[in-house]
């Protein structure tokens, strides 16, 4: 194999390696860690949790900034492509699957209360969104021919 293309191989199962590495230290598999190797652990995986949540958060805000600009290439290539939110759906895209926005701004307004009255946000539970909305743009995804117009329409 070119050394190019045992580099990219490796760097492509380089996130899945690291993973088991993580799993077999966490349960201890190869006996106890002692406290310095155990703060080390918790070190890397908050700030491999953290480093996703901030590579999550600057894709999510270049895709949103671009949203019309990504519509407009995926119909183009006649990509029948799914989003994260509502507005890319209403920026012409086909379809989203995304926690119902009010539903969610209605939880934070609960928390929000919940903090002026003296809780401690410490104390407060982590809830999950509950409510989900498909959103479909009928007039894009008739624009598509084949299986994906005859399974919805």
């Amino acid at each position: 194999m070119p050394p190019a293309a045992e580099s990219q191989r490796q760097a492509s199962d380089a996130p899945e390696r690291d993973h088991r590495l993580l799993e077999v230290l966490t349960e201890r598999m190869f006996g106890d860690l002692n406290e310095k190797q155990d703060e080390y652990l918790k070190d890397i995986y908050a700030s491999g949790t953290h480093l996703l949540s901030l590579i999550n958060a600057v894709a999510s805000t270049m895709l949103g900034a671009h949203r019309i600009r990504v519509v407009e290439l995926a119909k183009k290539h006649r990509l029948p492509a799914m989003f994260h939110n509502r507005p890319f759906v209403d920026a012409g895209g086909m379809m989203s699957y995304a926690p119902n926005s009010p539903d969610l701004y209605r939880k934070a307004v609960v928390y929000v209360d919940r903090i002026l009255r003296g809780a401690k946000p410490s104390d407060l539970p982590i809830e999950q969104p509950t409510k989900f909305e498909l959103v479909i743009n009928v007039k894009t995804a008739k624009t598509f021919s084949g299986s994906c117009q005859a399974t919805f329409f």
